[in-house]
């Protein structure tokens, strides 16, 4: 997202997971400095008939059975919390 503003690509508001990307394009005149709107926690979601709880989460994501999906690390933050976990 920010190579496509970057690019000129139309974007009245950006919600982001860091301050990194909202700050260079404030630095380079894209738009204006960043607010701090809310603090992020990792957070884990699955189907309802997962039977995920806040009890069982460690063991559900160490269950070999358990497949797992996350955002790309280093082209979203969520992905780096979530590497960042897993290590």
């Amino acid at each position: 997202l920010l190579d496509r503003i970057e690019n000129r690509e139309p974007a009245d508001i950006l919600v982001s997971a860091n301050m990194e990307h909202p700050q260079k394009l404030a630095d380079d005149g894209f738009a204006t400095q960043p607010v701090v709107l809310v603090r992020n926690r990792l957070c884990a979601t699955a189907l309802p008939n997962s039977n995920l709880t806040t009890e069982n989460l460690l063991d559900r994501l160490m269950d070999p059975r358990v497949r797992l999906g996350t955002s790309t690390p280093k082209a979203d933050p969520g992905g780096d919390y979530v590497w960042m976990m897993f290590a």
